[in-house]
């Protein structure tokens, strides 16, 4: 017996979609059951996330080009009802997403880039720069491939559980080294992606949050212990009543070697933070006790639990009680957030995972925070668990990251 065969007119169905979900009804109404059933795969598929996705453009965009494409073909498909309803709707919908994706695909604006998820758009992520260490010399070393080196005056540096230590050498100085011709200075400079501990040559413990740097003597002399600080660093000061602690601030933007500082911080012992990232630098004091001097303006001191913010364009101090546990949290891999705007947030990723995000829309950047969250390793995880929060989503597109408005 001859099968029965039936010619869709697929231009008319996609019409019908286009319009108002009113003008719709009055449109169905006349189709016969099997356009009527083809109309309703159609609406099943377009609203498909996974196929729109996967074609890269809005949904109203990829079907016109779908049925474009289609339309200029010299052969329909033919859709035998009676015998072969469910096997022609599998082949279509693979026939149909496989052949419009292609399509698109070649097609595509050279501006739009493929969407992926976070895990798949982020695999294998790392950090463009590696944490370097720039002896007095002028050799740079790259700190992952350091196990031990000695400076000049004797004294040896060595890598220790993740830590670079710095062991100064005896009283007695290496035979044939002038150490009267000034301090041995060394340079280490931590990139976007890392932090990184060091123990100086006195025996205070310094961390640096990523993209910072600190510039200090190999041997610090009698009268003081200075270092020359940029982005943010977290102090344990050896305790030496003789010998200052004196930590210069410099803010982003500007060269630390040969500049006067922006601020400087002095101690005698004591456990404190400073972030200097952009044009406000935040000192915070966890134990003991501080004096911040700005370059303009007057001088604070400090108490445990206080954080002095100065703004090296106005010139002005703000003083306020805070937690300095978390404003330390950083370096314990943790990230507390009181208030915190998706803005600030977002420049924080930026710099400990060595990314690029975005904003689809700027009223996001508004969005404020206020919760406890682990830093992952990984920044496709931290993205992930940001998720869970309900109040924005991530979107990757050639690695570049953009915050989106939240879909349920």
């Amino acid at each position: 017996m001859e099968q029965e065969q039936f010619n869709i007119d697929w231009e008319k169905l996609e019409a019908i979609l286009e319009k108002p979900e009113q003008e719709r009804v009055s449109l169905i109404a006349p189709l016969l059951p099997e356009e009527r059933k083809a109309l309703e795969q159609l609406q099943q598929l377009r609203g498909d996330a996974l196929f729109t996705g996967a074609l890269q453009l809005d949904t109203q965009q990829a079907w016109k080009k779908t049925f474009g494409a289609i339309g200029k073909t010299s052969i329909k498909p033919v859709w035998n009802f009676r015998h072969q309803w469910r096997r022609w709707v599998a082949a279509a919908c693979l026939l149909i997403l496989a052949g419009a994706a292609w399509l698109l695909w070649r097609d595509r604006p050279a501006g739009i880039m493929r969407e992926q998820s976070i895990q798949e758009g982020l695999a294998g992520h790392i950090p463009s720069s590696k944490i370097q260490l720039i002896t007095a010399s002028g050799k740079t070393i790259e700190v992952d491939s350091l196990q031990q080196f000695r400076e000049k005056d004797g004294t040896s540096i060595h890598m220790q559980e993740g830590t670079m230590t710095y062991h100064q050498a005896g009283a007695s100085h290496t035979p044939g080294i002038d150490t009267t011709a000034g301090a041995l200075m060394n340079t280490l400079i931590v990139p976007r992606g890392y932090l990184q501990s060091l123990v100086l040559s006195d025996g205070t413990k310094v961390w640096l949050n990523a993209d910072s740097r600190i510039i200090f003597p190999v041997r610090f002399d009698k009268k003081e212990r200075r270092v020359s600080i940029q982005g943010e660093a977290y102090f344990e000061v050896k305790p030496g009543a003789q010998q200052p602690f004196i930590v210069s601030v410099h803010t982003s933007g500007h060269t630390v070697q040969n500049t006067s500082p922006d601020a400087e911080v002095q101690v005698l012992g004591t456990s404190f933070n400073v972030k200097a990232y952009g044009n406000t630098i935040y000192t915070t004091l966890a134990t003991g006790s501080v004096l911040f001097r700005p370059s303009t303006g007057r001088s604070v001191q400090l108490s445990p639990d206080h954080q002095v913010m100065y703004n090296t364009q106005s010139g002005t101090n703000i003083l306020q009680n805070v937690s300095a546990v978390d404003h330390t949290a950083w370096r314990n891999d943790e990230l507390v957030m009181n208030k915190m705007t998706m803005a600030e947030l977002a420049e924080l990723l930026e710099r400990r995972y060595d990314v690029q995000i975005s904003f689809s829309d700027e009223s996001l950047k508004h969005i404020q925070y206020n919760a406890a969250l682990h830093l992952t390793p990984q920044v496709a995880d931290m993205l992930e668990n940001l998720e869970q929060t309900g109040l924005v989503r991530f979107a990757v597109r050639d690695r570049k990251i953009t915050v989106m408005p939240y879909e349920k």
